[in-house]
């Protein structure tokens, strides 16, 4: 009897060390069909989708949020002609810096980021990875952090981001890798 209780036990850790299952999203980002790879507990369809002339939204959900009460979102963007004038390399860092002056000017008491490198996603020219995290959004008690995919390919530019709303903080947040790294990793299953 004892036996199978470790046993028991033994299973019940396993279970809880499985990675999450996550199901492909595929759609059509502007001119180009894209899939990415949306784990439980997200909704793998869309909450939101915004494809207006020239530009693409797409935002996933956690199924009972919404877009006002959220606590993780999934968005996926692409804005056409968005490099004109630009090489990729510098479309990517003018986003990059666009990004991180938003999420300044929403929270000016307390920004943090963080540069998480360039990865290789299938389809892409450039690639720009990284973390940005507030303490406090527009003074209404979250704070607000998220992980981005900057990718730029054919003139247009597109966004993976994984972002989290947690109770506001004292000062910029802190970047926790064991958190963010493989949310990073779940976005990079992006793909053109």
């Amino acid at each position: 009897m004892r036996l199978h209780r470790h046993l028991a036990l033994a299973l019940c850790v396993i279970a809880l060390a499985t990675p999450t299952l996550a199901e492909v999203w595929s759609g059509q980002l502007l001119d180009r069909p894209t899939s990415i790879d949306i784990p439980a507990p997200f909704s793998p369809e869309p909450g939101f989708s915004d494809l207006a002339d020239g530009s693409a939204l797409e935002e996933f959900l956690i199924p009972g949020e919404t877009l006002e009460t959220w606590t993780q979102l999934i968005t996926l963007t692409g804005l056409a002609g968005a490099t004109d004038g630009m090489t990729p390399d510098e479309a990517a860092a003018a986003m990059a810096q666009n990004m991180a002056q938003g999420y300044s000017a929403a929270c000016p008491n307390g920004m943090n980021a963080v540069d998480l490198g360039s990865p290789a996603i299938t389809g892409a020219e450039v690639v720009i990875a990284g973390w940005l995290a507030c303490d406090q959004v527009n003074g209404n008690g979250q704070s607000e952090a998220m992980v981005v995919l900057i990718m730029v390919t054919g003139g247009t530019i597109y966004t993976a981001q994984w972002a989290e709303h947690v109770p506001a903080t004292d000062g910029p947040p802190v970047f926790d890798q064991g958190h963010w790294m493989p949310r990073l990793d779940t976005l990079m299953t992006f793909s053109f």
